[in-house]
């Protein structure tokens, strides 16, 4: 609801007084009139002309000579009440002069002014309260006068009293309810006539304005008034109907836009350069910007290893094809990688890059970077500089199109990966169709090798059995060492020969078996038939002969012994040699005799 001014307030309020005011003196021209009628009646002429007088003496001082509103609007009611006082005491006498306070109260009412209530109320209550305190002091001087003329003897007790300021209460109570609600419904009717005389003065100019919007002229200046209820409503509704319009003039660039880039993402899923070339080329010009680049996001290295690699740039209608990589959370473009969301800046280092023209370089005014994104996962980076500010709806137009380039250069990266491994899988096709013929080729030599093998392998293994045979069926011993001196292999004959049991894993240095040979340097038997003696596991010696030859096996020096056992001959040449002996000593005996 339209406030009105407090100063449209009271000068009505002002108008309605003045109008009460002539309304109560006629009132009281006529009270004059009749209470000198009663004094002539009840033979009180002169008391009845002293209140005429006294009633229109009272009314004329308030009109002509008071000024302030709440003395004026005292003084009239009082000459009422005064009025009222002589009216009911030309019959009856002063006893009822109580019965005023009620009437200049009542009185009061039609002004609604609240203080003068409280003040009239509490010159009752006053009254009361000092013509009962000496009505109970019967030794006050006044006493008799106040009992005579203000108070009945019988009237005179604690519960009259009580009684007394009971309906002054009520009589306040009642006359400040009726007060605020005479007040509440002048304010109200003072509200709505001054709103209606508004209304008729800002009707034409609504009218004019209200076709103004009928014709969609909303950018159309109305100059609103205060109180000018239904020009704000038209404002409003203007406002309304140009966002409305202006929200639809959006949703169609936006709507448009996603289509014309679907039909481009549709036409276009072969080939990553040409489609990034078309995509930055239409949102540039769409977005009626200056300058843009597309960068996809590629793994590289044995780390997969992120970067951001440039497939188009484009600037005023012409195309750079520049080389280049940006890694993850290098410059504004890696930092919107990282962070997944749109960077936007109105505020651009002179250092980041210019627009040129025809006619020079100039710094662009809005640089947004927006994220390609598809499941959470950035497949690419929009970066596009403008010599104007985006709008919120350009800014949400390129955020709803990402996700939709996102997708689809998911599926040309696949596309194209799978282009890929299919020439990969045709050219190993064909080498594995030239290496088949090769292995066919070799399979034949390796089965004729093979087989020449076989038969090699079958003479071996027949060689290699005679070998065993003979070695195991040899009355010599014959052993193998390493160039530790370690014996590694061994015939039945060496078991024999030395005492020792045929274990699984026989440990025996040769030196064990031939204290005389010199293990450090054995290469000085090779070859030769050399005659020592040899240890057997019980300590007992016996005379041999070893031939001792060498060969390498996987680049290691192996040694092969062959030891026979001569200890039956040398016992035999031993006693050879004695009976020689006895028989030279025979003969010699015999020439000596």
């Amino acid at each position: 609801m339209q406030k009105i001014s407090e100063e449209i307030i009271q000068k009505k309020l002002e108008e309605i007084h003045q109008n009460t005011d002539k309304l109560v003196g006629n009132v009281l021209y006529g009270l004059a009139g009749i209470l000198f009628i009663f004094g002539s009646i009840y033979t009180k002429p002169i008391l009845a002309l002293l209140g005429s007088l006294l009633v229109l003496l009272i009314y004329w001082i308030s009109i002509f000579y008071i000024t302030k509103r709440q003395i004026k609007n005292l003084l009239i009611c009082s000459s009422f009440a005064v009025g009222m006082i002589f009216l009911i005491a030309v019959p009856n006498g002063l006893t009822e002069v109580r019965y005023s306070f009620f009437i200049l109260i009542y009185m009061l009412v039609i002004y609604q002014d609240v203080k003068l209530i409280h003040f009239a109320i509490g010159i009752a209550y006053s009254f009361l309260i000092v013509n009962y305190s000496i009505a109970f002091d019967k030794k006050n001087p006044f006493y008799s006068f106040v009992v005579t003329h203000f108070l009945e003897k019988n009237a005179v007790t604690l519960e009259k009293f009580i009684i007394g300021l009971m309906v002054i209460l009520v009589a306040h109570l009642v006359a400040l309810f009726l007060t605020r609600l005479y007040k509440s419904r002048t304010y109200k009717q003072i509200y709505n006539a001054e709103f209606q005389q508004q209304q008729l003065v800002f009707l034409s100019k609504n009218q004019d304005f209200a076709d103004e919007i009928a014709a969609g002229k909303f950018e159309f200046v109305y100059q609103l008034e205060e109180g000018d209820v239904l020009g704000q409503s038209l404002v409003n509704m203007r406002d309304n109907l140009k966002n409305a319009a202006q929200r639809d003039i959006e949703d169609k660039f936006i709507t448009n836009g996603i289509s014309e880039l679907s039909e481009i993402l549709r036409k276009n899923s072969d080939n990553l350069e040409k489609l990034g070339g078309m995509l930055i080329s239409k949102i540039i010009n769409y977005l009626e910007a200056s300058q843009g680049t597309f960068y996809i996001v590629e793994k590289q290295g044995e780390n997969q290893d992120i970067l951001l690699r440039m497939v188009a740039c484009y600037a005023y209608n012409r195309k750079k094809f520049i080389n280049s990589t940006l890694a993850e959370g290098e410059g504004l473009v890696g930092q919107c990688y990282l962070e997944k969301k749109a960077i936007y800046h109105t505020q651009i280092a002179t250092d980041y890059f210019k627009i040129r023209s025809g006619l020079g370089e100039i710094l662009p005014t809005s640089l947004i970077i927006t994220p390609l994104m598809a499941s959470q996962n950035v497949v690419g980076v929009l970066e596009i500089a403008s010599l104007n500010p985006l709008k919120d709806y350009q800014k949400k137009f390129l955020d709803k199109v990402s996700e939709d380039i996102a997708i689809t250069l998911i599926s040309v990266k696949a596309n194209e990966e799978t282009k890929k491994l299919y020439e990969q899988s045709r050219i190993v096709t064909e080498e594995l169709q030239a290496r088949e013929e090769e292995m066919r080729q070799n399979v034949e030599e390796l089965a004729a090798t093979q087989e020449e093998m076989r038969k090699t392998q079958t003479h071996l293994e027949q060689t290699k059995l005679k070998s065993e045979a003979f070695i195991e069926g040899s009355s010599n011993a014959i052993i193998s060492f390493n160039d530790g001196g370690l014996i590694d292999e061994y015939n039945q004959s060496f078991l024999n020969m030395f005492g020792y049991e045929r274990e699984e894993k026989l440990k025996i240095n040769i030196v064990s078996i031939l204290p005389e040979i010199n293990i450090f340097d054995v290469n000085k038997y090779i070859k030769k038939g050399i005659y020592m003696q040899g240890k057997k596991q019980s300590g007992q010696f016996i005379d041999v002969r070893i031939y001792l030859n060498k060969t390498e096996i996987a680049g290691k020096d192996i040694y092969l012994m062959y030891i026979r056992d001569i200890s039956e001959e040398k016992r035999k040449e031993n006693e050879y040699i004695l009976k020689i002996n006895t028989l030279e000593k025979e003969i010699q005996q015999l020439k000596n005799v």
